[in-house]
């Protein structure tokens, strides 16, 4: 049996930042994870972090928080990786279609927070860094600057310098049960042995409601997943950095329309391309629809429908793609709360000890250092450094959610 403080389940970002962070303040932690580390959501994804978000002044303060924990990392060493801390030439584009779109609606209230964020919609022939192999009804942009990480290298990091302040991991470790008596956390049961625990750290990502159920809640997590190609090296055919282009029935809040027939809406294929420069390869995606997890392990195979639409939407973009062979695809299972879209950051009431810290529906790479550093101080019994009720688990049963399922069953 192992005997520990706090226990992490997950090696994505919230659970790395979360086991650094603790182990840095000398709290005794494990963290397990069924599969290597970063093999879900933190593993497949482009790397783009965000300074701020103009919707929610919290999120912005935890992005702003994440935003300088890179930059400090990434001059200090901290975490024994050159994750590649830099700067793209970023590029939304759009058509005259979307511009009209603009006058009303969802689109109008999206052009309006970009305005308030200092990004102005200018014709292509205004465009400060041309792009002559776009397709020519690509008629309008928004260009900005991006940051973008090797996000293999900050979790790898993150992990090295856990353990270097004492943490232990252990990678292909699967939880088969949390011990919970007398309302308090007691232990975990793992395929390796049990660990005695007074803290566990719910950083399951999109396997966080497993893990909810074992405890004897329900967590409003569905598992969605991110699809992406992975080009040859090759000469660029794009001068921006990262490109974004979203069809415009494409709706970030929902992204996927279940009974279409058209299958680019059905799975919620919009259109990433981003340029890598050191590898000197295009990384193309992306998907967004709800799918069952896997009965085994954090994998999940690629569809072969939807690796057909993501390439099929990036050549309609830029049609000199279609000369460039592919040289491997991936997926990723996502988390996203199905009842706002916002992470649950917090303990959960009526269990003491156990914490949820899951569920943010992108921009986890954005959200994973500060949340990691929130949760370390709620262990600690410090004051967070940003007010964190707002993603509180006791938020859904205001909005008539009811996450406690032990409180209805009937046996």
């Amino acid at each position: 049996m192992e005997e520990t403080e706090v226990t992490v389940i997950g090696g994505g970002i919230m659970g790395l930042s979360t086991a650094y962070h603790l182990a840095k303040l000398g709290v005794k932690v494990i963290l397990v994870d069924m599969d290597k580390i970063a093999a879900g959501a933190s593993g497949s994804n482009a790397g783009s972090i965000s300074k701020g978000d103009p919707e929610s002044p919290m999120v912005s303060a935890i992005f702003a928080g994440s935003y300088k924990m890179y930059q400090d990392w990434n001059e200090s060493g901290e975490l024994g990786y050159d994750f590649e801390l830099n700067p793209v030439p970023g590029l939304r584009c759009f058509t005259d279609e979307h511009v009209e779109r603009m006058k009303y609606g969802m689109w109008k209230r999206r052009r309006e927070l970009w305005k308030e964020d200092g990004l102005c919609l200018v014709r292509r022939s205004e465009w400060k860094i041309p792009e002559p192999n776009f397709a020519e009804d690509i008629r309008w942009g928004i260009e900005s600057t991006n940051t973008m990480i090797n996000i293999f290298r900050v979790c790898r990091g993150l992990a090295w310098a856990a353990k270097k302040y004492g943490a232990k991991i252990l990678t292909y470790t699967e939880v088969k049960d949390v011990v919970v008596g007398s309302g308090k956390v007691q232990g975990v049961v793992t395929n390796g042995g049990e660990i005695k625990t007074k803290f566990v750290i719910n950083a399951a990502g999109a396997w966080a409601p497993v893990i909810g159920r074992m405890v004897g809640i329900d967590i409003p997590i569905l598992p969605v997943i991110g699809t992406a190609l992975v080009t040859e090296p090759t000469p660029s055919i794009t001068n921006h950095g990262r490109i974004i282009y979203e069809p415009v029935w494409f709706n970030p809040d929902q992204p996927f329309i279940t009974n279409s027939k058209d299958p680019s809406q059905r799975l919620g294929i919009s259109t990433e391309i981003d340029r890598h420069s050191k590898e000197d390869n295009y990384i193309i995606a992306r998907s967004e629809h709800i799918v069952p997890l896997p009965e085994r392990g954090a994998k999940r195979s690629v569809e072969p429908e939807t690796l057909k639409c993501i390439a099929e939407g990036a050549i309609r973009l830029v049609p000199k793609l279609e000369n460039i062979n592919i040289m491997r695809v991936y997926a990723g299972m996502r988390p996203v709360c199905e009842v706002d879209g916002y992470p649950i950051l917090g303990e959960v009431e009526g269990i003491e000890g156990f914490i949820v810290a899951a569920g943010p529906w992108h921009n986890g790479m954005s959200y994973g250092p500060m949340c990691g550093k929130l949760v370390s101080e709620l262990i600690t019994g410090e004051k967070t450094s940003i007010p964190i009720e707002e993603f509180s688990f006791s938020r859904f049963t205001k909005s008539g959610h009811f996450p406690y399922v032990h409180l209805f069953r009937w046996n």
